[in-house]
């Protein structure tokens, strides 16, 4: 019987969304022992984060889930984009609006008055 899905959440940064990331996660997962009993263990992946990558979009990680039963295949594990919020930046969708203060302007020469 195939094993279940799993399910997280990574939180990356706008930058890492446009130009694509390399992100090393550690899961946690809990599993029988040969005895019965419920153990849990860490495992470290190598998740490659693809350019343009939106919030709220899912990867999918074949194998990646809770291990099958009697031989079966393991589920897959799906990860779930979210952004850091980041004050200068705002995101809807594949928009990203920039605030950038701006200055009035000034000129360089001021007339004297008489």
């Amino acid at each position: 019987m195939r094993g279940g899905d799993h399910h997280a959440k990574v939180v990356i940064d706008l930058v890492d969304a446009y130009r694509g990331a390399t992100r090393a996660l550690t899961l946690r997962s809990a599993r029988l022992d040969a005895e019965g009993r419920v153990v849990t263990e860490e495992r470290t992946l190598d998740v490659t984060i693809p350019r343009g990558v939106r919030s709220g979009q899912h990867i999918r990680l074949r194998g990646q889930g809770a291990p099958g039963y009697g031989g079966g295949p393991a589920g897959d594990l799906y990860l779930e984009i979210e952004f850091r919020p980041d004050e200068r930046c705002l995101v809807d969708g594949r928009d990203v609006t920039q605030r950038v203060p701006v200055a009035p302007w000034k000129p360089r020469w001021v007339p004297r008055s008489k």
